[in-house]
């Protein structure tokens, strides 16, 4: 409950409706066993149903409208502002409050139209909020753009992210990491192993004492490694520190 209108007029609405329609239900009752006995006709029962379905409609009515003085909270939340006083005469329509959902959030952002046939309702995400204190949350997508931005060749999500202890605020900037499908036993390695020259992505494997450059065909990254899809075998051991320092065939100690 947020507010409450003055009831006085619509609580004596209700109660006069409610005394009408005990009436109409009293005479409907006699009429009914008057027809019995031939005593009223079947058109003065049919004109009394007629006035107890006015009255119960008059009577529900007026009942709506004492409930609709009561404005309740449409889910639940906490109010952000008020836009209303106590004693303020308000119209129909006025805004009352700004009321703020706490859980679940509703992430909202662009993803590059390059992305347009990975992404689909339902991915699980994972939010990094912009404040370094507070920790990442997962999520999904509850929705994705019919259509691309023309001006940012982008199209628009959004994603519902729980936020059961209310540790990330409605309002904060936050990025947004999008699972758009699993690898099963992919080969990674550091992100600062692999290097880019001439365009294309370069490791430096480290063989009898020596750094032998290699090219790589990527995959993607995970967190804060790079999937490798070609060029690089498993156990091979590449050099993560000094890489801008080295060249192919460079001999070198391993620390």
């Amino acid at each position: 409950m947020l507010a409450i209108v003055g009831q006085e007029e619509y609580v004596w609405k209700k109660a006069q409706a409610d005394a009408e329609l005990e009436v109409a239900e009293a005479d409907f009752k006699r009429f009914k066993e008057l027809i019995t006995n031939k005593i009223v006709s079947p058109q003065q029962l049919a004109e009394t149903r007629r006035r107890l379905d006015v009255a119960r409609a008059g009577a529900d009515l007026a009942h709506k409208k004492l409930n609709d003085t009561v404005l309740r909270a449409p889910f639940d939340a906490s109010v952000g502002k008020r836009l209303i006083n106590p004693g303020e005469y308000v119209r129909t329509g006025t805004q009352a409050f700004y009321l703020v959902r706490l859980n679940p959030l509703k992430f909202k952002g662009d993803v590059p139209e390059r992305y347009a046939p990975d992404v689909k309702m339902g991915d699980q995400v994972i939010a990094y909020p912009e404040s370094s204190s507070q920790m990442p949350a997962q999520g999904k997508i509850i929705r994705v753009g019919p259509s691309v931005y023309n001006d940012s060749r982008s199209f628009p999500i959004e994603a519902e992210i729980p936020n059961q202890e209310g540790a990330i605020k409605p309002g904060t900037f936050a990025r947004l990491s999008i699972l758009t499908k699993t690898i099963e036993n992919t080969l990674t390695v550091p992100e600062n192993a692999v290097f880019s020259f001439a365009g294309s992505p370069r490791a430096f494997v480290i063989e009898n004492g020596k750094a032998r450059e290699q090219t790589v065909e990527t995959a993607g990254k995970t967190k804060d490694r790079v999937m490798v899809a070609k060029g690089l075998r498993e156990g091979e051991k590449v050099a993560i520190t000094g890489v801008e320092l080295l060249s192919d065939g460079q001999a070198v100690a391993v620390r």
